[in-house]
């Protein structure tokens, strides 16, 4: 099986199947950059998205996520080959006084 993968605030952990009744990402991407206007973006592939907000993907080949501006050029981490398989996505949270949040880029 493959080992976790991570670029920047963005996880992906390999699970065995991922679940049923998921529907597909119009975007594939993975996370916005609140500040900064950057996405987690992967090429190949498909990104499901469950009624909880829980994000899985499926991929027959190896694939690549892309850290990127909204016009394609790379941000602040280099793509990052993902092997073939499937993936749950698990976004980065932080703790303020105020409640637990998304890590913003």
């Amino acid at each position: 099986m493959n080992k976790s993968i991570r670029q920047g605030d963005v996880m992906l952990i390999p699970v065995e199947k991922i679940p049923a009744k998921l529907k597909k990402s119009k975007d594939n991407i993975l996370a916005h950059g609140e500040a900064t206007g950057h996405a987690h973006v992967l090429y190949e592939g498909t990104v499901y998205v469950g009624e909880d907000g829980k994000m899985f993907v499926k991929s027959g080949a190896q694939t690549v996520l892309k850290h990127q501006t909204r016009e394609g050029v790379i941000a602040d981490h280099q793509p990052l080959e993902i092997p073939a398989g499937e993936w749950e996505v698990r976004i980065e949270e932080e703790y303020t006084p105020e409640e637990i949040r998304r890590v913003e880029d």
